[in-house]
């Protein structure tokens, strides 16, 4: 049979072939999200409400387009795998897939799964059954979410208001008669088996991927019809209290299926143990429902402790747990003398305990009073180490701001890494909830796979791998155990002990948000007042530039100066001129140059020692023929400090252009000088033109 999509060549955008006009075999997850219309926020609700943070799954194997092929895969449930599913036979080439994700302890749907094994008209009653029950409940048609699978059968999925424990729902659906039947009903989810995704490929049926995106839109808008759990409790046990669930019991299964029966795994009475005399009230499932609730966490206000009271003992193997919080509230929240408490609770639990504790009942029953001994001592414990643990443990789930202190110190430069500072958050929250404390921190076993790669920042071996290894470097945390593999299942993760004090505990308000936020704060504010103190005022470049002398009346004095020596070295030009020659008078000079202080003299190599004639230069030939003794005026100059430096400077105006300068010039800019900035003014323009111009031309020494 032809492949009705092999005549596309793109499908939403996605090409379907390669360069060379075959098939694609692989996409991405963002190709096949595209091809089927969808967003990355429409598949994030979707896999938050079917399948929430990546419990085991199941799938149908890659090469077969059997939908009962089944596999088990080793890792945990993938966004890619979804895709896949949701996909179906749209990707010419590609063989659907088929996902069958399992459930975690709790749920926020109720799945019935009705199987279809040739007997058309067996499998239309059992469905008529299951929605006739349901309709019973208060569970419609509007509140169902129906499935073909493809074998033939139906899912039926309703969704609830709150979360609901899995191992409840098979018991509470036995009221109105829907018992669980191999290859008949199986009730979901569970945490054992996996039951089909929704929305996947049915075999000669066309795929609508839009489907999916019309309900979970419906439902992320609120358009989705939900049941409340508590009014379906008190719904199924009035069911269950009448004849009529009774016959509706016999009508779910045919004549030959009495066997089965016997093998289901139906729960019979409650499997915490409470009495059947309690179970004939509406009200006691949610009592107990809201008991278990209030165990699984910290009082978060003396309300909770007044209910937890009000409530009793409502589990078996509960009794030591409730015993322990009413201990601690009735010491460290009401401070009440030990022995009153005692008394108060010794007087609670063999009242409130007489059904629901096998100790208890014992007691009675032999007139012993082991309990109460266990309750005395369990009271002097909370009293001498109440204030250490339990005390904090209304706040076992927020952040003081000691703490978030404690781990920025401990990061340090980590601090900048977002990542490595939520996780160390959530490894210290986690070690609070789920760990002892000890002197200098928290000890806490904590499972990789469990717990450490569902946390965002610790998703992928390529994230939580080097974030543990950063915290074990930064001294934050430390293994005080190593983990042990079995094949019996004895093993256990490793023990990690965080080095943040449980003393540090009071005053806890941040959540996990806000002390990440706090945290950015503080950073930000760091690094700007760090930036701040290392900010250095760099001197302005004058390099090239003419400066005036520190002291102006100086200046001026220089400046006369130079004036009179060269009016009188233009008095004696004639003389000095007609009585010695050209090399004799160089030879005058540098006699006389030599009685300078070194302090005063120009660099070595520019002295009127180093320097030589362009005889072929005509300013040198005319001075020459001139018999000019400009000489003396030069080495005048040389003898005045302050006209050197205009000398200087000048020499740095002169090469402000892109001519390359001169080895002279390069070497009298060598000594700083950082008084203020200003250009020559008329007179010292004067002095120097005057001056410089009638110097010969001479031309450095060539040192190489």
């Amino acid at each position: 049979m032809s492949d009705p999509h092999t005549s596309l060549s793109e499908i939403n955008g996605i090409s379907v072939l390669t360069r060379s006009g075959k098939l694609k075999s692989r996409y991405s997850k963002s190709e096949r999200l595209q091809i089927i219309g969808g967003t990355p926020e429409d598949l994030k609700d979707f896999i938050e409400l079917f399948c929430p943070d990546r419990p085991l799954y199941a799938k149908t194997r890659g090469k077969t387009d059997d939908p009962r092929d089944w596999s088990t895969p080793k890792g945990r449930l993938t966004e890619d795998e979804v895709v896949k599913h949701l996909t179906g036979n749209m990707i010419p080439g590609i063989t659907p897939r088929w996902v069958a994700p399992r459930s975690w302890e709790v749920t926020k749907w109720v799945g019935i799964d009705v199987d279809y094994r040739g007997d058309r008209a067996d499998f239309r009653n059992r469905c008529l059954v299951v929605l006739t029950a349901l309709k019973k409940a208060g569970v419609t048609k509007k509140h169902i979410l129906k499935s073909i699978t493809p074998s033939g059968g139906r899912h039926y999925r309703f969704f609830l208001d709150r979360k609901v424990r899995v191992w409840e729902i098979e018991n509470i659906l036995s009221r109105i008669g829907l018992y669980e039947s191999s290859g008949q009903i199986e009730i979901f989810p569970r945490t054992t088996k996996g039951m089909r995704l929704p929305f996947g490929y049915v075999s000669g049926q066309k795929h609508d991927p839009n489907l999916w995106l019309k309900f979970i839109r419906k439902y992320r808008a609120g358009r989705c019809p939900k049941v409340i759990w508590r009014e379906f409790l008190q719904r199924t046990e009035e069911i269950a209290l009448s004849d009529e669930s009774t016959a509706n019991h016999s009508g779910i299964e045919s004549e030959n299926q009495s066997a089965t029966r016997l093998k289901s795994r139906r729960v019979i009475g409650c499997p915490l143990g409470v009495p059947r005399s309690k179970q004939s009230s509406p009200g006691n499932e949610n009592e107990k429902v809201r008991y278990l609730e209030l165990l699984s966490r910290p009082f978060g206000h003396v309300s909770d402790a007044r209910e937890l009271w009000g409530l009793g003992i409502q589990a078996l193997g509960t009794r030591t747990e409730a015993t322990k919080r009413m201990a601690w509230h009735f010491i460290h929240a009401k401070s009440i003398h030990p022995e009153e408490a005692t008394k108060q609770i010794v007087d609670w639990v063999y009242e409130t305990g007489k059904e629901t504790s096998r100790d208890v009942q014992q007691d009675l029953t032999n007139g012993t009073r082991l309990v109460e001994d266990q309750t005395k001592s369990l009271v002097e414990w909370m009293v001498m180490h109440g204030n250490s643990s339990e005390v904090y443990s209304k706040d076992l789930a927020f952040i003081s701001t000691h703490e978030v202190e404690v781990i920025c110190d401990t990061l340090k430069e980590g601090v900048q890494n977002n990542r490595l500072v939520a996780s160390a958050l959530r490894f210290l929250r986690f070690a609070k909830l789920h760990g002892n404390d000890c002197d200098d921190g928290w000890e806490v076993q904590i499972a990789i796979n469990g717990v450490v790669r569902k946390w965002p920042e610790c998703r992928g071996s390529n994230y939580y791998k080097p974030i543990l290894d950063s915290l074990v470097e930064n001294g934050l945390i430390v293994c005080t155990l190593e983990k042990r593999q079995t094949a019996n299942g004895t093993g256990r993760p490793r023990t990690y002990k965080i080095h943040v004090a449980p003393s540090l505990r009071s005053e806890a308000n941040f959540t996990h948000d806000e002390a990440i936020e706090y945290i950015t704060q503080k950073s930000v504010s760091q690094t700007a007042a760090d930036q701040s103190a290392s900010t250095v005022n760099i001197k302005p470049d004058t390099y090239r530039m003419f400066k005036h002398p520190s002291h102006p009346e100086k200046m001026d004095e220089a400046i006369t100066e130079v004036r009179l020596d060269i009016q009188k070295s233009e008095n004696c030009q004639s003389t000095t001129r007609n009585s010695i020659g050209l090399k004799d008078f160089m030879e005058l000079e540098r006699a006389r140059y030599a009685q300078v202080p070194d302090s005063e003299k120009l660099s070595s190599k520019s002295s009127l020692s180093s320097t030589t004639f362009n005889k072929n230069d005509s300013t040198t030939r005319e001075s020459i023929g001139n018999k000019d003794n400009n000489l003396s005026v030069l080495a005048t100059a040389n003898n005045n400090p302050v006209f050197r430096r205009v000398f200087r400077n000048r020499k740095r105006v002169d090469h402000s252009d892109d001519r390359k300068p001169t080895k002279r010039s390069v070497r009298a800019i060598k000594e700083p000088d950082h008084s203020p900035v200003t250009p020559l003014n008329h007179l010292q323009e004067q002095l120097y033109e005057k001056s410089i111009n009638r110097i010969i031309s001479i031309e450095p020494i060539n040192s190489s």
